[in-house]
């Protein structure tokens, strides 16, 4: 980001200015110095010190070649997608592993070829993140290396993996992804139900609804997560049964699911937990019940526009909004001049939907 000094009527760029000298200092006879001049070029991001940084992923000492690497990522020009493909083959594997990334954040599909043989690299790290650039770069040629990877004796690999099919979005990942649904590691387990969340496949509907009795937390999460993205139905019995679920953070979750798929069956479970003593239950109850728009919810909700929480009270001003029913309208007059000014404004782009 450009830092600006102003001098009577005349602004500077001062990082514009400083970029000069920090390609001459790349060339410093100091190593620190020469990073420190390839960690700023990154982050000022300006086109001039491309070439420079591109000789710098030559110099002798690694801890330059893999801050040269990665500013050029951070620059994002595409002339330095050549040399940082020649750089996936440096000794070094940190460099290996910089360049990796920054092909990725370039996101050009000439370095899809190399990353996937970096799929194999000896260094667990730079398998890890050239599965990750590919998911960016979301070439299809990709996935079936991919898949692969899959199976990878390191759980970071596989999770980094299953997260890039999820980002390319091919469905013929769907059944390998649900196998990993029973993987020996849990963040695998994770990653692989968010990738099934991102494809939409029904196919994965089931085996997702069995995950949320999975030992672990962020593998409950999810799938719920997962199963909202899909929105089938049958995910809604299976999501109301969570919404009692002992892990507080995974009932908010299920009642989120619940509003994003939209069926009234979650409607009476989620007027229940307007009632709840948690207060985050309850407004995330009351924005659920917003999305799936039921005029049962109307009464409970006017009440819960007196919660003690303000954020409960803005939720459910804006949850009788989406829904529409005359009813709210003298109650929403009233909350314009709630102490909150979160309530007044939901209150007022409440009133204005119901249009009264």
């Amino acid at each position: 980001m450009a830092v600006y000094i102003t001098y009577g009527s005349k602004s500077v760029d001062t990082t514009t200015r400083a970029v000069e000298p920090l390609i001459e200092k790349l060339n410093d006879a100091a190593v620190t110095i020469r990073v420190s001049s390839a960690i700023a070029l990154g982050k000022i991001k300006d086109t001039k010190a491309v070439e420079p940084l591109i000789e710098k992923l030559n110099d002798t000492d690694e801890n330059v070649r893999g801050f040269s690497a990665q500013a050029l990522g951070k620059i994002g020009n595409k002339k330095a997608v050549e040399p940082l493909i020649e750089k996936l083959n440096d000794a070094d594997a940190n460099v290996r592993r910089v360049s990796a990334i920054a092909l990725g954040d370039i996101g050009d599909k000439k370095a899809v070829e190399q990353l996937i043989e970096k799929l194999n690299d000896a260094d667990a790290t730079v398998r890890r993140v050239s599965a990750e650039a590919l998911g960016k770069i979301g070439d299809k040629k990709a996935v079936e290396p991919l898949i692969e990877k899959l199976n990878d004796t390191d759980e970071n690999v596989r999770s980094s993996s299953a997260i890039a099919l999820g980002e390319i979005g091919d469905k013929k990942t769907v059944a390998p992804l649900i196998e990993k649904l029973n993987d020996a590691d849990a963040t695998v387990r994770s990653s692989s139900a968010g990738a099934l969340g991102k494809i939409k496949d029904q196919k994965a509907v089931e085996p997702l609804i069995e995950k949320l009795n999975d030992a672990d937390a962020t593998v409950r999460v999810s799938s719920a997560q997962a199963l909202s993205k899909i929105g089938d139905s049958r995910a809604v019995e299976p999501l109301i049964e969570k919404l009692n679920n002992a892990d507080v953070v995974f009932r908010w979750i299920s009642a989120i699911a619940l509003g994003d798929i939209g069926d009234s069956r979650a409607v009476e479970p989620l007027i229940e937990k307007l009632n709840d003593t948690d207060e985050v239950f309850r407004w995330v109850s009351a924005e659920a019940l917003g999305k799936i728009r039921d005029t049962k919810a109307v009464e409970t909700l006017i009440e819960k526009l007196n919660d003690t929480n303000a954020t409960v009270r803005a939720s459910s001003a804006e949850a009788l909004g989406k829904i529409g029913d005359k009813k709210a309208v003298e109650p929403l007059i009233e909350k314009l001049n709630d102490t909150d000014a979160d309530v007044r404004i939901f209150s007022a782009e409440a009133l204005d939907k119901i249009k009264d």
